[in-house]
């Protein structure tokens, strides 16, 4: 529920969808040539990644730097060019391809599950007074089958209080506690067992289900109302119901399009082939946190061109290219087909926490999550989603940052730069090159001054990731190409 929320903010906030589907005039910042930069595009570069120290304020000087960074990345884009390495590499292609396959796939979600979705009064007026409730409560989790029995037992029996069975499962006699809000993104049982139910103070709720294979036991300790005072308050309540109870039903909604796309589909996997992939993909799964922290660093930051998102394989999967893997629907994927579709849409795992007992069953359901995408995209491109302006805008900003990359390196290449530090090379070398830059493509620069100067950043260090989605990270990294402060170039919009 929590990560289709976010798909419908992004979709709505980086996309800029409108009626029209058109971007409005007044929603762009910067025209260059046939690029644009929204003013969506322009927040959420800048606060859904970490901004550098020469422009991390709402300043107006860099709130410059801001804008002639994001242009200086369309200007090396167009100086990259559409012909060049890059673009000929076919992992760039895979990874563009899966790119714009997983917009699409959020594009659908908005069109086909959100949008349709109308909210009545009736249905407001049903919770707006609940709505202001915080029950705080009490409340811990174990992951042992056979204790949750004995815990369960003794909790629904009242034989032992709250307090005395978290002591002895855990040797600490401080009960963790926390307030849950009705308009927190909890699980939907927990909102019904609270919200609806209302249960009385010292109830303990039933235990529920969560990820990872825990269970969670939850004790209401009391609840405070808030009281609406204003009509400002009562309208932003109202807003707020309206919105949540929107993404539910949106959420609703896509399960039962996803289980209609579904329907019948039956996957059977090829036991010999399955197990020798096991045997492939576990060790280079099973890394270490600090690996993978690392290995995102380092695409984060451009120190490398995310070309592929899947890991390294190791040749001697090759040998298994030729052999079934799984069928769908009575079609078979081999293992080189398998691979092949993985660039474009490379695993996630419905678990955070790997080991060597579970993977295999988490990799099948990886493997099945993917196949599922796969139909859901297949229904999108019927319905023409590939065309959508709001997947193009997406498809398009990945491409210039990965161009812009690959022109920046380039450049610095030319001149044997082996400088580490990432800000003295803008300073030093990025500058007076986009400065070259700008005064050659001036002409058909336009910068909105209006809608610029409106605009306001705040100046805390965030990263944007859609941890179940194949390509995690939200938007381009911010784009480390100067630090010059000055609009001494192109147009003002409009003139």
């Amino acid at each position: 529920m929590r990560n289709r929320i976010l798909l419908y903010l992004i979709l709505l906030v980086i996309y800029g969808c409108s009626k029209n589907e058109q971007i409005p005039e007044d929603e762009i910042v910067a025209r260059i040539g046939d690029k644009v930069i929204t003013v969506g595009e322009f927040i959420k570069r800048s606060e859904f990644t970490v901004r550098p120290p020469y422009c991390r304020n709402n300043y107006y000087i860099h709130k410059k730097i801001v804008l002639n960074s994001l242009i200086g990345e369309k200007l090396l884009a167009l100086e990259a060019g559409t012909e060049n390495e890059l673009t000929m590499d076919p992992n760039f292609q895979a990874f563009i391809e899966g790119r714009k396959e997983q917009a699409m796939r959020q594009y659908f979600y908005y069109k086909e599950a959100f949008e349709p979705v109308k909210i009545s009064p009736e249905e407001i007026r049903k919770v707006y007074r609940i709505a202001g409730r915080r029950y705080k409560v009490s409340y811990f989790t174990i992951s042992d089958t056979s204790l949750f029995r004995k815990v369960n037992f003794m909790l629904q029996n009242q034989k032992t209080s709250f307090e005395e069975v978290y002591t002895a499962i855990s040797g600490d006699t401080a009960v963790p506690k926390k307030e849950i809000r009705w308009f927190d993104p909890e699980l939907p049982e927990i909102h019904q067992a609270l919200f609806e139910e209302q249960p009385p103070k010292g109830t303990i709720l039933r235990p529920f289900e969560i990820e990872d294979g825990k269970y969670l036991f939850i004790r209401v300790d009391g609840w405070v109302d808030r009281v609406i005072i204003s009509d400002h308050a009562a309208a932003d309540r109202i807003h707020m119901i309206k919105e949540k109870l929107k993404q539910e039903k949106a959420s609703e909604r896509y399960t039962e399009i996803v289980r209609k796309i579904m329907h019948g589909k039956k996957m059977y996997f090829y036991e010999d082939t399955f197990k020798k992939m096991v045997e492939i993909f576990g060790p280079i799964y099973l890394v270490s946190l600090k690996e993978k922290k690392e290995l995102f660093n380092m695409k984060f930051w451009g120190k490398e061109i995310p070309q592929s998102s899947i890991p390294n394989i190791p040749k001697s999967l090759d040998e298994l290219n030729h052999l079934p893997f799984f069928s769908v629907d009575g079609e078979i994927w081999t293992v080189a087909e398998f691979r092949e579709y993985m660039k474009r849409h490379p695993l996630v795992f419905r678990k955070a926490r790997l080991n060597k007992r579970n993977f295999a069953n988490q990799f099948k359901l990886a493997i099945v999550d993917m196949i599922r995408d796969y139909y859901i995209t297949q229904k999108a491109y019927e319905k023409g989603y590939d065309q959508a302006p709001a997947v193009k805008y997406t498809v398009n900003m990945w491409v210039d940052h990965m161009l812009a990359l690959y022109q920046k390196y380039k450049y610095l290449s030319s001149l044997q730069v082996d400088e580490k530090d990432q800000v003295k090379i803008v300073e030093e070398y990025m500058t007076p090159y986009l400065d070259s830059l700008q005064n050659k493509y001036s002409s058909i620069i336009e910068i909105n001054i209006p809608i610029f100067e409106k605009i306001k950043l705040t100046r805390v260090d965030m990263i944007a990731l859609q941890l179940d989605q194949p390509f995690p990270i939200v938007v381009p990294a911010f784009p480390l190409v100067t630090t010059d402060n000055r609009l001494d170039y192109g147009k003002i919009m409009g003139r």
